[in-house]
Order: C-alpha cells, then sequence, then structure tokens
C-alpha cells in the first residue's frame, strides 16, 4: 500500500509539475507579447519625440529670424526711411551706362568691394565693368577693346605722370618716357 501511496503522490506531482510547466509556457507567451508590444509602443514615442524636437527646433528658428528682423542692428541695413507701412513704389533699374558712370565717380568702390557691391545689389559685374573699360579705351558700347602693350604698360601715365617714374621693365631705358 505504501508503494501505490507514493505512486499516487508521483502520478499527482508529475501532473502539478506540468500545469505548471503549462502556466509558465502561458506566462511566457504573454510576456513575449508585452515585450512585442512595449516595442512598438517605444518605436512610437521615438517617432513622436523627433517629431516633437523638429517642431521646437522649427520654432525656435523662426523666433532667431523675427529677433533678427526687428533687432537694432537690421536697421543699419534699411536706409532712412520712416516705419511707416508705405506701399514701396517701382523703381526702375539704372541702365549698364549709368552704374559704368557711377563706378568711374567711385560710388561702387574698388575691385574685389565693388564686385561685391554691385552683384549685391542685382547688377551683373562683368558688364558694368566691361562698361567701365570701354569709356576708359575711348570705345563706344559693344566696340571690342585691345589689351595695351608691354610698352603702353611700361609707359603707363595717370594725370600725365609715370606710376613707376624709377622703374622700367628689364630690357626698357632708364628714365622717364615721354
Amino acid at each position: 500500500m505504501a508503494k501505490v501511496k507514493v505512486m499516487d503522490s508521483a502520478r499527482e506531482l508529475e501532473a502539478r509539475a506540468k500545469q505548471l510547466f503549462e502556466r509558465i509556457k502561458g506566462m511566457n507567451a504573454d510576456m513575449s507579447a508585452t515585450l512585442e508590444d512595449m516595442r512598438q509602443y517605444e518605436g512610437k514615442l521615438i517617432e513622436k519625440e523627433k517629431i516633437a524636437e523638429k517642431e521646437r527646433a522649427e520654432a525656435l528658428r523662426i523666433e532667431r529670424l523675427r529677433e533678427l528682423a526687428n533687432s537694432a542692428d537690421t536697421a543699419a541695413y534699411h536706409s532712412d526711411e520712416p516705419e511707416t507701412a508705405e506701399p514701396e513704389k517701382p523703381t526702375t533699374k539704372p541702365t549698364i551706362d549709368e552704374l559704368a558712370q557711377e563706378v568711374l565717380t567711385g560710388k561702387w568702390g574698388n575691385g574685389g568691394e565693388r564686385k561685391n557691391h554691385l552683384e549685391a545689389a542685382g547688377h551683373d559685374y562683368a558688364a558694368v565693368q566691361r562698361r567701365v573699360n570701354e569709356i576708359l579705351s575711348g570705345n563706344a558700347p559693344g566696340e571690342p577693346t585691345t589689351p595695351p602693350t608691354s610698352e603702353e604698360l611700361t609707359a603707363a601715365e595717370l594725370d600725365g605722370k609715370r606710376l613707376f617714374p624709377d622703374k622700367t621693365l628689364p630690357g626698357k631705358e632708364n628714365g622717364p618716357q615721354s
């Protein structure tokens, strides 16, 4: 009889172990499903955070642009116009000849500064400079300009005086040329 009791106990323990094992398998499946749900929620949260960060960056950029537009530093870029909301009058763009005359009077600066100013104002620097060169060489608009010869370069004069009276190119005589 003791053997039968032990056998019955063993069977009962085995049945309970199977039940526990099945419960553990069920819990494991539930945990896997829960983990998968958590991964999906985490992905959605990360995506929302990325969108929110983009929105914050855009709002900050807009705020900085508004500050820049309203700052006293930008007032220097505006002429002495009153701060009224009058409609702008259409202005006519100066011609290449007008711009060339302004360049010759020094309004646009020299060298790279001139180029930067003209291009910033929306003008064609190359066309303006070409016209300035034509005016200085005495050519009519569109007439080809010829580059100076080496003799002309060494004898370059400004207001009747040589640019470099004590310098000559190799192979040239020293002394002023007339």
